[in-house]
């Protein structure tokens, strides 16, 4: 009966382990997605302040929808950075600051507004990306009323 008891208590305590395991590595995984995130956030926020397309364009899908005010379409990741470079340089980016964020309809990808402010006016940004992959897969750029 000493015996049956000891296995029993072995086998608990290896139940605890093995969930333990579990959690830890859940736990990692969910801090490296969020770092990811962070990461992707604050470079590309960083890159639409400075207007650096060929920072933003590190983070295109391979193909991208852009809109610009004098234009939009799905674009390859060059075409698309010579077109923000061109509307950068028209448009000097002085500030970037993101006004809303929140997950897309499809709960997979997720959505940023922010107002981009340049010294030919204000424009509101609209990104959809997924940050966990690094990834933007639309740019939207209009001007504001």
């Amino acid at each position: 009966m000493y015996i049956w008891h000891e296995k029993y208590l072995i086998f608990q305590a290896m139940g605890k382990n093995i969930f333990g395991g579990f959690l830890l590595v859940f736990v990692l995984f969910s801090v490296q997605q969020l770092m990811a995130q962070d990461k992707f956030e604050k470079t590309v926020f960083e890159a639409l302040k400075t207007g650096d397309a060929t920072l933003i364009q590190s983070y295109f899908t391979s193909s991208i929808y852009l809109e610009l005010p004098e234009t939009r379409g799905t674009y390859s990741q060059n075409q698309a950075r010579l077109m923000l470079d061109r509307f950068f340089a028209e448009k000097v980016p002085t500030d970037f600051k993101i006004k809303e964020s929140g997950k897309a309809v499809d709960s997979l990808s997720s959505y940023y507004i922010g107002e981009l402010i340049t010294n030919d006016g204000s424009f509101t940004v609209y990104l959809i990306g997924k940050p966990e992959q690094e990834k933007i897969h639309s740019i939207s750029i209009t001007k504001m009323p």
